[in-house]
Order: C-alpha cells, then sequence, then structure tokens
C-alpha cells in the first residue's frame, strides 16, 4: 500500500484517496482507491512501471492476489489480498 500511495502522490494529481482494509474469510484485503487523472492499462500492462511490477511480485512472494483497475479521467483502484502470516 506504501507504493500504491508513493503511485497516487507522483501521479494522480488526486484530490480525494480512499484505503481501506478488511479481515475475514482467512485473508486480509486492502483497497486503495483515487480519482486521478487514471490510465489505460491495457496499454501500460506491458510497459508497467518498476512501481507497479514489484507490488505485484510482492504480494504473489506472500501468496496474494494483485489486481489494479484504472481508466483515463477516472482514478484508479488497486487491490490486495493477502492470507495472514503465521
Amino acid at each position: 500500500m506504501q507504493e500504491g500511495l508513493n503511485n497516487i502522490i507522483r501521479h494522480a494529481g488526486a484530490n480525494h484517496v480512499t484505503l481501506e482494509l478488511t479481515a475475514g474469510g482467512g485473508e486480509y484485503a486492502f483497497t486503495l482507491q483515487d480519482d486521478g487523472r487514471g490510465f489505460d492499462p491495457d496499454v501500460a500492462r506491458d510497459g508497467w512501471p518498476h512501481g507497479i511490477m514489484g507490488m505485484q511480485q510482492r504480494v504473489r512472494a506472500l501468496g496474494g492476489r494483485f489486481s489494479l483497475e484504472s481508466a483515463l479521467g477516472r482514478g484508479t483502484t488497486l487491490r490486495v489480498t493477502v492470507p495472514p502470516s503465521g
């Protein structure tokens, strides 16, 4: 989530940011959403910046799931789900 917040500060031009954490069903779910400029993830996916790729790799290393939704002019939503560490 820290890298996601850094990306919002650096790139999004957002006015509002929401960070939500929920726990249940044997996992933790984080949702980070902004109302910034957004981008077209289909165009950017092959050339995702190192920050996004690093987030995705760290989440997978924890056995979690990573998703990113964005659209030009509509902001970005990052969702991460990870199992509790034991």
